[in-house]
């Protein structure tokens, strides 16, 4: 009976939250790493979010309107959510790795064949399409309603007040503000359009590979 047990091998188990975001950061489509092509690959894939459910009901809402692909946890008892969407899974605690393997794969896949959406993620960092770049606290704010209404037109008055106070040294000061926040978020293939007269709309920039 040893004999037998070594050669069939014990299955890895996944036991608490901790284990599980990195065994979800470790896994990618499910290929092992073996050069950096395909390590860089697995890294450009969408961020899978761990949350504990019903712990993390309230950031579950924000996650859902992101359109962040989302990893959800229970254990004991627990029952899941009653409604679920395409960018959802779920795995009760213990669990076999392998299984959650197989789940963040297809999270992944149905992630990158709905489109991709940017996300903020609480840290000042703006995440789009595996990267992320991070931001000043105040750009930060400035950026949040135009993840939040992504390719959809945002009114220059809910984003002035963000810019300036009114003055014309603010006015000027805050132009600068908005051309340098384009420069950095332009290497994740994002861009801020001036969408004249009504507002700015943060999309993809067509030129991006």
């Amino acid at each position: 009976m040893q004999r037998t047990a070594e050669m069939v091998g014990t299955a890895e188990l996944v036991e608490d939250v901790a284990a599980l975001r990195r065994a979800v950061s470790r896994f990618g489509s499910g290929r092992a790493l073996v050069d950096y092509e395909t390590a860089a690959e697995v890294l450009r894939q969408p961020e899978i979010v761990v949350l504990q459910w019903p712990l993390e009901a309230a950031r579950l809402v924000t996650v859902r309107a992101d359109r962040a692909p989302r990893l959800l946890v229970g254990a004991g008892d627990d029952e899941p959510p009653a409604d679920w969407d395409p960018l959802e899974d779920w795995v009760r605690l213990p669990a076999d790795a392998r299984d959650v393997q197989v789940r963040v794969a297809a999270l992944r896949r149905r992630a990158l064949s709905s489109g991709c959406r940017p996300s903020v993620d609480g840290f000042d960092r703006l995440i789009y399409d595996g990267r992320w770049v991070s931001l000043s606290p105040n750009d930060y704010k400035l950026i949040q309603p135009l993840v939040e209404n992504f390719d959809d037109v945002v009114p220059y008055e809910d984003v002035a007040a963000l810019l300036s106070d009114g003055t014309v040294a603010a006015d000027s000061a805050g132009r600068v503000r908005l051309t340098r926040l384009r420069r950095r978020i332009a290497p994740l293939g994002l861009e801020i359009r001036t969408v004249r007269p009504h507002g700015l709309a943060l999309t993809a920039r067509r030129d991006a590979s």
